[in-house]
């Protein structure tokens, strides 16, 4: 049996996938992809794991982050048991063969369909499909959710007159002169919270088009806990 869990401790969380087997013992493994496996014997309760998960933390979060120094350059093989990014949080991926191509998403788990699912060059392009789609329905409903927060101090957000998706290297966002904000694509892969930080940035523009003193203190009153939010951004996507 296998399922994806959440933790949360010293404020901050990990996922990590638990296992259950026929052992006497509770093990801890750091995989290379970042992956975090719990592996329990069976009768264990989840306040048992999660009580031995704080004890090693410290050393948890020293392996990943060593082994996320090798995975942010190495790109994905597209196969069954690695671990992909939405929406800030980390899921198995499961390839299978389908005679509809689709892809579902339900508790922890990626499960991508497909005739061609031996195929990975096929499953990553279906991913790649589908994180697009996912974004472009995402963005607008948190760009609406953002411009009602934004309104108390912006008074001109009606000149928003869309939002884009386009690749950019090294920045998350962008206010064109016609007002039209642009998301990088990657954003899907982060939290709620940190594409809602991403597009306040961006609102925040249309007041002073510079980042000046003025413009800090405006995305400070509107959002303060950005520079928290953008360090977490950072160190999981960059």
């Amino acid at each position: 049996m296998q399922n994806m869990k959440s933790i949360k401790y010293s404020d901050e969380s990990l996922e990590y996938v638990l296992n259950y087997s026929k052992r006497k013992t509770l093990s801890i493994i750091v995989h290379p992809d970042c992956l975090i496996e719990i592996i329990a014997p069976i009768n264990s309760s989840i306040e048992k794991i999660e009580d031995k998960i704080k004890k090693r933390w410290a050393w948890i979060k020293k392996q990943t982050y060593y082994f996320s120094n090798f995975v942010r350059n190495k790109e994905k093989e597209c196969v069954s048991g690695e671990t992909f990014l939405y929406l800030g949080k980390q899921h198995l991926l499961k390839v299978q063969v389908g005679v509809r191509e689709e892809i579902k998403i339900s508790k922890g788990k990626i499960t991508v369909y497909s005739h061609r699912f031996r195929h990975p060059e096929h499953t990553r392009k279906m991913l790649s499909e589908w994180y697009l789609k996912k974004a472009d329905v995402l963005f607008k409903k948190r760009l609406e959710a953002c411009i009602r927060k934004v309104s108390l101090y912006i008074e001109n957000t009606d000149k928003i007159l869309e939002v884009k998706i386009r690749k950019m290297l090294g920045r998350w966002g962008s206010l064109t002169k016609d007002n039209i904000i642009i998301l990088n694509p990657k954003l899907i892969k982060a939290s709620k919270e940190c594409i809602d930080y991403v597009i306040m940035h961006e609102l925040c523009h249309l007041r002073y088009r510079n980042h000046s003193k003025k413009y800090y203190d405006l995305l400070e009153n509107i959002n303060p806990k950005w520079k928290k939010i953008k360090d977490k951004l950072e160190s999981l996507l960059s």
